[in-house]
């Protein structure tokens, strides 16, 4: 109708740029509760708390919990998000590790899921970690440090094997899945690709440019931690690996690990089966959820003493 016609709410939007402003001249203009609704959708999150003082109206129509978590689904595209976790007693919280979330890549996966809380907190506190360790190394002269989540998934039919302390596990052999790593070109990534597997209870690792896959890479015999002696820093990169999982704790730190070479035992660091190994071998089948920091060159200090790294970490 002519009431609500373009003009005035043109005139609006060209005084006041403003997506909070805006939106307070057009509930003014539009009364109807399911339009403020729609409108709110398409804000950022940090103009909804502006929205909010608006009037009691319109305040009273963002208290439902699926407005924020619709904006906090766009704010975060590769994340999975609980609707718990836009309630009120919990959304400032979230809020403030969003940013976090946010600048953080993904390696190839569907959605990060953040289902609780709790699990929204530990990730928050394993990035800030990492991104502390990525800042460190660029500080001291380093070209390249990434922090990215990926899911570290293992094949069903060879993992229990690995896991076996009799002899059926000893020499046994589990592959997992390529973690690609973020990255536009060559020069923001210290490699392309990170392979992972499990012999006889220890983790592999393979960090690659070229094109081999993950059931070529070789085995060396003496299948000894890679301590970097006599080689070029610039052919070994360091990574740290850090998993999010109530069923079992991944927590790596410090890993020399040689480009495009066999596989590195990962021995600065630990595997506890905190809910016991079925628990672990479940998770390890459906994929675990992990923190990366990649950096190029060799670590400062390698140690395979993984209590003076995680003496927080139980021992199982």
């Amino acid at each position: 109708s002519s009431r609500f016609s373009a003009g005035p709410v043109a005139a609006v939007v060209i005084a006041e740029p403003g997506p909070a402003i805006i939106m307070a001249s057009l509930v003014a203009v539009f009364p109807n509760h399911m339009l403020r609704e729609s409108l709110a959708k398409l804000l950022l999150l940090s103009d909804m708390s502006h929205l909010q003082a608006v009037d009691v109206a319109t305040k009273s129509s963002l208290d439902d919990v699926g407005i924020w978590l619709e904006s906090a689904s766009v704010a975060l595209p590769g994340f999975s998000l609980a609707e718990d976790l836009l309630r009120k007693g919990v959304r400032g919280g979230f809020l403030m590790m969003l940013k976090c979330f946010a600048s953080t890549s993904v390696s190839r996966m569907e959605k990060v899921p953040l289902q609780s809380w709790a699990e929204a907190t530990k990730l928050s506190k394993l990035l800030a970690n990492a991104n502390k360790a990525a800042a460190v190394h660029v500080e001291k002269g380093g070209s390249s440090a990434q922090v990215f989540i990926a899911r570290l998934m293992f094949r069903r039919d060879t993992i229990s094997a690995v896991f076996d302390e009799g002899a059926a596990g000893k020499g046994a052999i589990c592959l997992g899945a390529v973690v690609a790593v973020p990255g536009g070109s060559k020069r923001q990534r210290a490699v392309r690709r990170l392979h992972f597997a499990w012999c006889g209870g220890a983790l592999l690792v393979s960090a690659r440019n070229d094109g081999t896959r993950t059931a070529d890479i070789d085995l060396p015999p003496e299948h000894q931690p890679y301590y970097g002696a006599g080689e070029d820093p610039g052919t070994a990169v360091t990574l740290d690996v850090m998993s999010c999982s109530s069923a079992l704790t991944l927590n790596y730190r410090g890993l020399a690990v040689p480009t495009d070479n066999p596989w590195q035992v990962a021995s600065s660091g630990i595997c506890a089966h905190t809910r016991g190994r079925a628990a672990s071998i479940e998770a390890l089948t459906q994929g675990v959820l992990c923190v990366i920091c990649l950096r190029d060159g060799m670590p400062e200090t390698v140690s395979n003493l993984a209590k003076t790294l995680h003496l927080d970490t139980p021992h199982r």
